[in-house]
Parts: C-alpha cells; structure tokens; sequence
C-alpha cells in the first residue's frame, strides 16, 4: 500500500482544483501508516511541496523562482493572495465525505472557501511532517525545497492561515540551529607512536651455528623442549608408516602362499577326478583298452 501511494503522489500531477483535495488525502493516508516507524518517504514531501507551490502568487513566475524550490506547477490552484473575497470569509475545514460526493466540474473547487480551506490543511499536514523529521539527521536537506517554497509565498491574508506558514517556518528555523551543531564524520583519533627500535646484539665469543642466544632462557630451553617433542612425533610417524608397510607386505606375502596353496589342490582334486572318470569308460584298467587284444 505504502508503494503505491508513493507512485501516485510522485508521478500524478495538480491538472485540476479537485486534484489538491486528492493529493492531501494520500498525503494525510501516508502519514498515518508513516508516523510509527518514522520512515521517510521522499514522495510525500514532493508533493507536499507541489501543493504549497500551487498556493505561490500569480504574479510570482516559476523563472523568478530560487532553485531551491525543485517544482513547477502549471496552474495555482489554491493561490489565495489576490482574492479579496478570501480577507472576509472565515476559515472553512474540508471534508471527506463532502468532498466524496461533489463532482470535479463543481464550482465549490473554483470558490475562495475551498482553496483556503485546501491551504490550511496543508500547511497543517506540512507541519505534521516537520514534527515527525525533526529528529532526522538529514531534516535540513530534506525540508530545505518547502522552505524555499513558503518564504516566497509571501504575506496571506488570512490570519490563520498566516499563523500556521510563520509556525512552519519557525520550526525549520529552529532545525536548521540545531543542525548546525552537527560534526562532519572524521577517523577515531589515535595517538602518534614512535617507531620501535632495534639495537643489535654482537657475540664477542663469535657466533655458532644451532645455537640459540635468546637472553630468555626459560623462553629458549621451553622453545627446545617443542622443537624436541616435534621431532620425535616425526620420527614416531616415520617408523609407523615402516611398520604399516612391513604389515602390508606380510599380508600380501601369506595370501600368495595362500592362493599358491589352494591353487595346486584343485590341481591334484581335478586329476584325481580325471583318473577316476578313466578308470571308470575302461573298466578297472587304468583307462586301457583290453579288447581286440590278443593273450
């Protein structure tokens, strides 16, 4: 929902008197789901700012505007400067359900009670959202384009109405102090330290290999002891992996006597069966042949 109100209030545009009323209504829809979490919403502060602009004087042209204001509008559609009708009338509240039920090409959008009517509760709206960003670090960028916009809008002549700009602006003064307090971001000091030295150390005896001159004996005779333990755990491997090698020949030397073993039985079994299946085809003679054979 909260993406959708955004598209509709950043790519819709005030082509109408009819269209501030819709506009305020997202505006006030995206406060309500916004004011919890305090989340920014870079959208609802466009088109708040569209619709101060709308407010601006007609004889203020957009080319005569700062840069900081960031919009331009086609038409003024709640500019309430020059209507001297506006000075008389007190100061109407909108309604929803009123505004529901009027048609877009009703006159009541083009009369002096619906513009300052449409005024108020924007600056009011606008003042919610200054109350809700105060406390926002990059309240001063973000707020910076409605400011521009409300200090050109100028004097309006309703007291309320005027009341309420003066109080906006009075807030986003005080923001902008406070602001000025802020650091820029710097590195965690640290403090300087000097480069270490090293002073060499000269054997007046002379110098022999293997042998070690750490002045820390304790640290040289436990550095010893390791390099000690870690030869004798190679050597340990070294005659395992030799006694691992000796099982596995021995192994392969029984199981050759083994199958050599086993090979000349079944020899001796097969010939035993051959001599036998001879002497039975000649009939107890050994397998020769008697018949035909002179005595």
């Amino acid at each position: 929902a909260i993406l959708l109100l955004g598209n509709y209030m950043g790519q819709c545009t005030l082509a109408a008197p009819r269209h501030a009323a819709v506009a305020l209504f997202l505006v006030n829809l995206a406060h309500t789901a916004l004011a919890p979490s305090k989340r920014v919403m870079p959208e609802v502060m466009q088109c708040l700012n569209v619709l101060l602009s709308s407010a601006l004087p007609a004889s203020i042209k957009d080319t005569e505007l700062p840069a900081a204001v960031g919009v331009r509008v086609e038409e003024r559609v709640l500019c309430v400067s020059n209507d001297p009708k506006v000075k008389s009338s007190p100061l109407p509240k909108l309604s929803v359900q009123a505004l529901m039920n009027t048609p877009g090409e009703d006159p009541y959008y083009s009369s002096p009670e619906y513009r300052t009517a449409a005024l108020a509760a924007t600056l009011q709206t606008t003042s919610n959202f200054v109350d809700l960003y105060t406390d926002l670090g990059c309240a001063v960028e973000m707020l910076e384009p409605i400011a521009a916009t409300l200090q050109n809008m100028g004097h309006l002549p309703v007291q309320e109405i005027e009341m309420l700009r003066v109080g906006v602006l009075q807030k986003m003064t005080d923001i902008t102090k406070s602001a000025r307090t802020r650091l820029p971001l710097r590195m965690h000091p640290k403090k300087q330290t000097s480069i270490r030295m090293y002073n060499p150390m000269f054997e007046e005896e002379g110098y022999v290999a293997g042998r070690d001159y750490d002045p820390d004996r304790a640290r040289a005779e436990q550095r010893k002891l390791k390099k000690i333990i870690k030869k004798e755990e190679k050597g340990a491997a070294r005659e395992l992996r030799k006694d691992n090698f000796f099982l596995a020949r021995e192994s392969q030397r029984q199981r050759e006597v083994f199958e050599e073993g086993r090979e000349d039985k079944t020899k001796q079994v097969l010939a035993m069966l051959q001599q036998q299946e001879s002497d039975f085809k000649s009939g107890g003679q050994k397998g020769m042949k008697m018949f035909g054979k002179k005595k």
